[in-house]
């Protein structure tokens, strides 16, 4: 259990129980021997080209990057950032930085930030190339001065309250309650699977920067799989999660601050965990 002070007690409690869900347990072994299997079956080198044509997928122009053995990852995921194909939509081309970004950090290193600097950072690095809305001054955490105009299924500085499905903790708590996360996401008494997908929902809630929250959630889900899983199964979970965003934002929002409905989000994320694995089964076929 975690040892700091928080206003939240039931929903940290709930971060930790879920870990011990029976069905989760299966599923999670199930990931760890196919982890097994899909790494023996492939070189680092294959694992490495994997990793840019998933970042590629269907945009012609980014394919060519991908093939291109010259360009080191980092560079690949340069060029992606300031991809301008007139043949894809500006959502493929949104989608397909933030996999950039992903490759890039997983083929760093995928460091975890241990403290709120390096968290900052981390969301400076989840949110490069995108268009900041509100600043664009060094990335810190969320204040009570902050208004955030807009939250899902809202329009652009709509006034009316949050409803409650869509509340987040209050900007005064957000210190207290990010020095938790941290501790949470290097507490190996909790699966690397688990951490990563329970973060993924903590930081919605928490929502501990004006915007980029979501691209920072799903960096850190990648960063804690990485622990464990080829770099390939990373990425591909990225893709899935794209590819299910509705799906899962319709979850996270069933799942309230009391941490009720969690386990219903922590086991569709195990799931997107699988369908990952397969999908990196295919590129390496």
């Amino acid at each position: 259990m975690h040892g700091k002070r928080t206003s939240y007690e039931p929903l940290w409690n709930e971060a930790y129980r879920v870990a011990g869900d029976s069905t989760l347990a299966g599923v999670l072994a199930q990931a760890r021997a196919d982890e097994r299997r899909l790494v023996d079956a492939a070189s680092q080198a294959c694992s490495d080209d994997i990793l840019r044509q998933l970042v590629a997928q269907d945009i012609a122009a980014a394919q060519l990057l991908a093939h291109d053995g010259s360009l080191s990852m980092e560079e690949f995921a340069e060029s992606c950032l300031s991809l301008r194909d007139g043949e894809s939509t500006p959502k493929d081309r949104m989608l397909l930085r933030e996999r950039a970004r992903v490759a890039a950090h997983l083929a760093s290193g995928a460091h975890l930030p241990h403290g709120v600097d390096s968290l900052c950072r981390l969301w400076e690095e989840s949110v490069r190339g995108e268009m900041r809305i509100y600043e664009d001054g060094p990335g810190r955490l969320r204040t009570p001065d902050d208004h955030v105009p807009f939250s899902y299924r809202t329009y652009l500085f709509d006034v009316r309250p949050v409803p409650p499905e869509l509340e987040t903790i209050p900007a005064a708590s957000v210190p207290a309650e990010t020095d938790v996360l941290l501790e949470y996401l290097h507490d190996e008494v909790v699966p690397c699977e688990v951490r990563a997908f329970v973060t993924h929902w903590l930081v919605f809630r928490i929502h501990p920067f004006i915007d980029g929250n979501g691209r920072t959630a799903r960096m850190l889900a990648s960063s804690l799989l990485a622990q464990r899983y080829s770099l390939a199964t990373c990425m591909a979970f990225v893709c899935v999660v794209q590819q299910h965003f509705f799906e899962l934002c319709r979850l996270e929002e069933q799942a309230g601050l009391d941490g009720e409905g969690l386990a219903a989000v922590v086991r569709y994320d195990a799931d997107c965990l699988l369908a990952a694995q397969q999908l990196a089964r295919e590129w390496n076929a």
